[in-house]
């Protein structure tokens, strides 16, 4: 019993939280983030691929006239696509489980336990029969929640950058939005003759070696302590690569020695800022309740459900609205197969989403570093807390502004016209979760994140079971909804960017007063 009790310490606690050097902790963090949510992470996104798979094994056929009829009916589909709805309500709704574990058992753990559930769900769909049909929605929702909670996981390999920490961010939010085109890759496995359960096995036995490998070595147990490993960074390994530089490269440092040392003094003072005004947010949120309770919660999170139930309703109307418009179904499979390698383009779609934060976040870091100067006091912390907000609020127009265009174009029953939206659906997906993510850690203590993020999501998932209602009457009326819907969606960064600019100005009248 006390070797099992060590051992589970060894793995739970912080024994393993120093046994990889910062720089290669760094390097693996991205390869393996990325790795794991491009071939683990969002795929029942990109379910419309496997439903061809699905009627060629049979499942569901019993709601068909005649079960020996591989080409399937309507019925069928759409219980395929009331599964796929499934699992994307209920992963969001599972994000108050995942964020508040996340704070009160630790990292490693969340991401063990989601590993574990991903592993479990990906056999039971991969070995579905058609007896056992309802088992798809078991088996995808387990596997959806812990690829949701490797994600979830995920976001702290951001804690190990500087600058680029949004960059991260978004690589990895687009990584789990490209993981959407898994299928259409199963898809055409399958047609080459590699069997479903085959497939399924693979995936599962590969996701739970190598999230297995970073829940233990990459991360840290908990979650705050992922950032101070920018501060831990191994004094042998900096004096060994001092010691093997070659004379040529000693004399080409000698000569940029100032520019190094004004990019050092740059990086430095990074931290101390970060440091800061996450002590004033701290001070401002001293409990997770008055977070919780706060006009910047209930403005992000309402972005984040309006923009949850936009995009999770078009996957949901994607192949009812294609039988209602082509009447085809060799067509509709086209589109299905189409969006689901369309939605690869979510890593370079993250990428510019994070790009975009991260250079706002610069312009804005002169202003917040001269709030911080000034004597502390409310008007100070309010602006303080909506400056930084505010770099979101125009990443929030911009996907306001994709959901938008996507909205009026669904309404076009002509099958280009569909694969040109699905390039703003891409681009619209690789702004929601990066930008909802990115305004929970500037908004609130990062101590407070799994938490916020966690309940932030399961409201949205909560609010995104309005598309259950939506699918009902014909396509028209629900896409006729969206496009309202689409519309609120500006409604959030108006209040940031409102709220930002009076704080800033009381700031500065008080500033000029006391000058």
């Amino acid at each position: 019993m006390p070797q099992k009790l060590s051992f589970l310490q060894g793995i739970g606690g912080t024994k393993l939280d120093q046994c990889m050097p910062f720089k290669l902790r760094r390097v693996l963090s991205v390869i393996f983030g990325v790795t794991e949510m491009i071939f683990f992470g969002g795929i029942f996104y990109g379910m419309n691929a496997l439903f061809p798979v699905l009627q060629k094994e049979d499942i569901f056929a019993n709601l068909c006239p005649s079960s020996t009829n591989h080409s399937g009916c309507d019925k069928q589909i759409n219980m395929y696509a009331n599964a796929l709805t499934t699992y994307s309500v209920v992963m969001m709704v599972m994000l108050i489980v995942i964020g508040t574990l996340i704070d009160y058992i630790g990292l490693r753990l969340v991401k063990l336990a989601s590993t574990l559930l991903y592993f479990v769900g990906m056999l039971m769909f991969g070995f579905v029969t058609p007896s056992t049909s309802p088992l798809i929605f078991v088996g995808g929702t387990l596997a959806a929640v812990g690829g949701m909670g490797m994600m979830v996981c995920t976001f702290s390999v951001n804690q190990l950058f500087t600058k680029t920490a949004v960059v991260v961010l978004a690589f990895v939010t687009g990584s789990y939005d490209a993981s959407s085109a898994l299928f259409a890759i199963v898809n055409l496995t399958y047609s080459a003759g590699i069997p479903l359960r085959i497939t399924f096995l693979i995936l599962a036995c590969c996701g739970l070696a190598m999230s297995t490998f970073s829940s233990c070595f990459i991360y840290s147990y908990w979650l705050s302590d992922m950032g101070k490993y920018k501060n831990k960074v191994n004094t042998l390994d900096v004096l060994e690569e001092e010691d093997s530089k070659s004379s040529g490269e000693q004399e080409l440092e000698k000569k940029d020695s100032y520019e190094l040392a004004a990019e050092g003094k740059e990086k430095e003072s990074e931290l101390p800022l970060d440091a800061a005004a996450d002590a004033v947010l701290s001070e401002l949120f001293q409990t997770r309740l008055k977070s919780l309770r706060s006009l910047p919660f209930f403005v992000c999170t309402m972005y984040f459900a309006l923009a949850l139930l936009r995009f999770t309703f078009f996957l949901g109307e994607l192949t009812p609205a294609a039988n209602a418009h082509f009447q085809d179904s060799s067509t509709t499979d086209r589109i299905a197969n189409t969006l689901s390698f369309s939605l690869a383009g979510g890593i370079l779609a993250g990428l510019l989403c994070g790009t975009v934060i991260d250079k706002l976040r610069a312009i804005y870091r002169p202003k917040i570093s001269h709030i911080l100067s000034l004597e502390a006091s409310h008007d100070r912390t309010q602006a303080l807390l909506w400056i930084k907000l505010r770099p979101m609020a125009f990443s929030m127009y911009i996907m306001a502004t994709f959901s938008l265009i996507v909205s009026c174009l669904v309404f076009v029953p002509v099958e280009e016209v569909y694969y040109v939206n699905f390039f703003f659906l891409v681009l619209m997906r690789g702004f929601l979760f990066s930008t909802f993510s990115s305004s929970v850690i500037a908004a609130f203590p990062i101590a407070q994140f799994g938490t916020l993020y966690g309940i932030g999501g399961s409201l949205a998932g909560a609010f995104s079971c309005l598309q259950y209602a939506l699918l009902i009457p014909p396509p028209m009326i629900g896409n006729g909804c969206a496009l309202a819907i689409a519309v609120l969606l500006f409604i959030p960064p108006t209040i940031i960017l409102f709220k930002s600019l009076v704080c800033d100005s009381r700031t500065k009248r008080e500033s000029r007063r006391i000058l």
